[in-house]
């Protein structure tokens, strides 16, 4: 059966508080009360950095929101508008945790 990985770092930006933020969470749920019916995936996972500083309120409204997604915390760094580096490093650690979860 197959896993619904989603990377979370919008909700760990400004963008939260905007729309971007809130029409993914909606967007989201949505999925996931989908899911709930059609069994699609075995599980939801959201991907956040470790190493952005969040509010915890952030964590907490979006577990309220969206109460089966599991939380994963990967090295991610932040990635700043332009910076191929980062990004590249950010996504090596995405596919290295992707393929793990395959083989589990």
């Amino acid at each position: 059966m197959r896993h619904l990985i989603i990377d979370g770092q919008l909700f760990q930006t400004p963008a939260w508080d905007r729309g971007m933020g809130k029409y993914s969470l909606q967007l989201l749920k949505s999925l996931i009360a989908n899911n709930m019916k059609s069994k699609t995936w075995l599980d939801v996972e959201i991907l956040f950095s470790s190493k952005i500083k969040t509010k915890d309120t952030v964590f907490s409204s979006i577990k309220d929101f969206l109460p089966s997604a599991k939380f994963v915390y990967l090295d991610m760094v932040p990635a700043h508008l332009n910076n191929i580096s980062s990004a590249a490093k950010n996504r090596q650690i995405v596919d290295d945790y992707i393929v793990a979860k395959r083989m589990s």
